[in-house]
């Protein structure tokens, strides 16, 4: 990055992509567009690129990370977060430094920034400063406590991934019932209600400044794949994702033992095995062998050793395992035998129990219940993300175990009654076998592995000596480390270390050369590209774009292939396809039940009968794609693309209105319609519509004037009263229909598109989009920031003046 190179974030370079239209909105205008048509035909821009303004925690989000670029951002914050929760839990500062090292390095959080999950990143490096909060509140500093937990649970809303901030809470839950076990152990249940009640407060204050972002949100989910189906086919009624979906990326229960060696199921699913692997070397050493792999991989042999797929796990596909490190998962297991404090068993518990459900469809038993019953947990997918508890508990136990090894105090009252160096020997020993012993164990387990995936990909064979290498070299860095720092406790215990400086450094190096020499396989100079390559990358036209761009009307565009995972096409085009996790649920049911069989049928006859009747046949029978306005077909991005003459246009008037039950009936009778004549709506909208048959006038005409993503001015022009059609997405939070100015009802018609009735004679009419959850929320936002800014600092103060008066006495 002091090169001035660029990451290249695969989910940033989609983000460039579906934000295009936002960004070139905003540039103009200063202002949020809210929606964008760029992807699936329309939708929301809340996820996407929407600045949130009134809260004004955004500004210290970015003074706390002192305006890094990414990803420099996301680890500073990281490492600065964890440092701070282990400051305020009176740990050493040099033992500060190590665990906030050790937690910025784990492995997933390198995946997950190579990746382009920033905000993922953002929302687990304000975990820490939440939790040291909450154990600050309940161990009695309530104005500062209450502070510091709603400064951090307002940065944590503001990093926008609620996935995170709820697995968050789960940990918040664990350490509020051992504060209650704790106070009535004591017999002090009216501090634990009164520490309680300022963090209850402290929450729900946090969520305010977030107003507008969690508005928009909370409102839009219902419409996405995360709401209520409609379709009685759907697997959850109740809402939430699709089962099988949400748990696709479950981790395998003894994939877990990566936290200890990361190569266990072979890292990342594309790994550089270099050119000392065994399959390097058979192949590099026979030229007709080599041609066959070169021919396959479409690339010379040194390059294809780079991109070998190493993985063999349960997972669809990975960027890298969840590795915690091997010091790390020793010092957790370490604090078991030295931390006394009720919270560890707490820890222990919701980190036991996230690892479980980590394995999802792995481990129905409890993952059904989680699903079905816990609120929430079905509107999440990738349930392996759940690991980023234990990622935070296990440096977080382990580096306290460590400072009550150093402690004085802790020394002092242990050689009361015992000798301290036997005991704490005797804990490094025990801790130690135990580690060693899961090292041992899966050396001997893995004699019995096959080093195949379940699925074949025809290069496993090939690859199992090298898979065997990779997981064999894994155990034996991770016993030398565990070795490594179990002599190093060692010589401490036994006084051969006089300079607690001298453990402090030895055990930063050791863990700094563990993380770094992982994380490096997933994140190196690789990973970066010149900004001009970056800008290439992103914003390169095909000769496809080229010609579509030549047509300035306004009109949709369909990329054959993965249109459904491509953000690219969103770069230039309204484009029918898109890449989101969040895209409305109705259009996701259309996708799978009409837009996927009519792109397969135009597919068959592009490859079997390619004439132009047979081709104008098959767009015309297009019914989805049609009524999406879908001019243009790319399927060959080097090629001229096909030209739909069959699309409907922007608007247009029917003459029938065929009046259905419900969503079922509805989505059914999209198939073979014909749009520019009828038009299907749900029984509920009788009373907008008002009729089932209209008289069309053959000069009946409606024209979009002016198009803008969150406004949209048509002109109709039409003898006879009638039902217009506009090829735009239904979303009724936020949308206002106006003929001639006057607010007038609109409706779903076609399972997700607008229609609207509209008098005869000549009208101009208006779609703006303006919802109140962004438009108030806003200024809710502004204000209750204003008031978030003066509660912690008057909580800073409080706790000033009270210690200051504690000095005095």
């Amino acid at each position: 990055m002091l090169d001035n190179q660029v990451l290249m974030q695969g989910d940033i370079v989609s983000h460039k992509g579906m934000s295009k239209e936002l960004a070139d909105y905003r540039e103009k205008n200063g202002k949020e567009a809210l929606w964008t048509d760029a992807m699936f035909g329309g939708m929301p821009a809340y996820q996407i690129s929407t600045i949130y303004n009134g809260n004004l925690f955004s500004k210290v989000d970015e003074y706390i990370s002192l305006g890094f670029p990414n990803p420099i951002r996301q680890l500073f914050v990281l490492f600065l977060g964890f440092y701070f929760l282990l400051s305020t839990c009176k740990v050493n500062p040099w033992l500060s430094l190590l665990g906030g090292l050790a937690f910025m390095f784990s492995s997933y959080f390198f995946v997950i920034l190579e990746a382009g999950h920033n905000s993922k990143a953002m929302a687990a490096a304000y975990m820490a400063p939440v939790i040291a909060g909450v154990l600050m509140t309940y161990r009695g500093r309530i104005w500062l406590g209450g502070a510091i937990t709603l400064l951090g649970m307002v940065l944590e809303l503001n990093a926008n991934h609620i996935q995170v901030t709820y697995y968050m809470g789960m940990v918040v839950i664990a350490l509020a019932i051992a504060a209650f076990v704790e106070a009535r152990q004591k017999n002090d249940l009216p501090s634990f209600i009164k520490a309680s009640g300022v963090l209850l407060v402290a929450a729900v204050l946090a969520i305010l400044p977030n107003t507008s972002r969690l508005w928009t949100t909370y409102e839009y989910t219902d419409y996405t794949m995360r709401g209520k189906s409609e379709l009685s086919t759907a697997d959850s009624k109740s809402g939430g994702l699709d089962r099988e979906y949400a748990l696709r990326w479950s981790y395998g229960p003894t994939e877990t033992f990566t936290f200890l060696v990361p190569n266990l199921y072979g890292g990342a699913s594309n790994s550089d095995i270099g050119e000392n692997s065994e399959f390097y070397k058979k192949y590099s050493q026979n030229p007709e062998m080599r041609k066959q792999i070169e021919k396959a991989f479409g690339m010379p042999l040194e390059e294809a050793v780079k991109k070998m797929p190493t993985y063999w796990g349960d997972q669809p596909f990975t960027s890298g395992p969840v590795y915690i490190g091997a010091i790390i998962v020793f010092l957790y297991i370490l604090s078991f035998l030295l931390i006394k404090s009720p919270y560890k068993w707490a820890i222990a518990g919701v980190t036991a129990l996230t690892i479980m459900l980590s394995w999802g469809r792995h481990f129905p038993v409890l993952t059904d219940i989680f699903f079905d019953f816990v609120p929430m947990y079905n509107k999440f997918r990738a349930v392996s993300m759940i690991l980023i508890v234990a990622e935070f508990t296990f440096p977080f136990m382990g580096i306290l175990a460590l400072n009550e090894l150093v402690n004085e105090k802790a020394k002092a009252e242990i050689a009361k009654n015992k000798n301290w160096a036997a005991e704490a020997w005797k804990s490094v020993m025990i801790a130690g076998g135990i580690t060693l012993g899961f090292i041992a164990l899966i050396f001997l387990i893995s004699q019995g592995f096959t080093f195949k995936g379940p699925e074949a990909n025809g290069l496993d064979d090939l690859l199992l000596e090298d898979r065997r290498a990779m997981l064999n070299n894994d155990l034996g860095r991770a016993f030398f480390l565990v070795g490594a720092v179990i002599a190093l406790l060692w010589a401490f215990i036994h006084d051969k270390i006089k300079n607690n400086l001298v453990l402090y450094l030895s055990l930063i190096a050791l863990v700094t050369l563990d993380m770094y020499s992982v994380n490096r396989r997933y994140l190196n100079e690789d990973s970066f590209v010149a900004e001009d390559e970056y800008q290439g990358r992103v914003a390169t036209k095909t000769p496809a774009d080229e010609f579509i761009l030549k047509d300035k009307s306004h009109h949709r565009v369909f990329k054959m292939g993965d249109a459904f995972n491509d953000a690219h096409t969103s770069y230039f085009h309204k484009s029918v396809g898109g890449y989101h996790p969040a895209k409305f649920r109705r259009y996701q049911d259309m996708i799978e039940k009409n837009i996927g069989p009519e792109v397969q049928a135009l597919t068959q006859v592009m490859q079997k009968t390619p004439t132009d009747s047979a081709m104008r046949a098959a767009l015309a029978s297009s019914t989805v794609l049609n009524m999406m306005n879908t001019k243009y077909i790319i399927y060959n991005p080097s090629a001229q693309p096909l030209v739909n003459a069959a699309a409907c246009g922007n608007a247009w008037f029917v003459s029938e209105v065929k009046e259905v039950k419900n969503a079922d009936e509805e989505l059914a009778a999209l198939k073979g319609l014909n749009p520019m004549k009828t038009a299907v709506i749900d029984a509920k909208f009788k009373a907008e519509v008002g009729g089932n048959t209209f008289q069309t006038d053959s000069t009946a005409k409606i024209k979009l004037l002016e198009y803008q993503p969150n406004n949209l001015k048509y002109e109709s022009d039409n003898s006879k009263e009638g039902v217009a059609i506009f090829s735009e997405i239904y979303y009724d939070k936020g949308w206002v229909a106006t003929i001639d100015g006057k607010e007038v009802p609109h409706f779903r018609a076609n399972y997700v598109l607008r229609g609207l009735k509209i008098p005869a004679g000549k009208h101009r009419i208006e779609f703006n989009f303006a919802p109140k959850s962004y438009t108030q929320g806003e200024t809710y936002s502004l204000i209750a920031s204003l008031v978030a800014l003066v509660l912690i600092a008057l909580g800073i103060f409080m706790d000033f003046k009270g210690k200051k008066e504690e000095a005095v006495k």
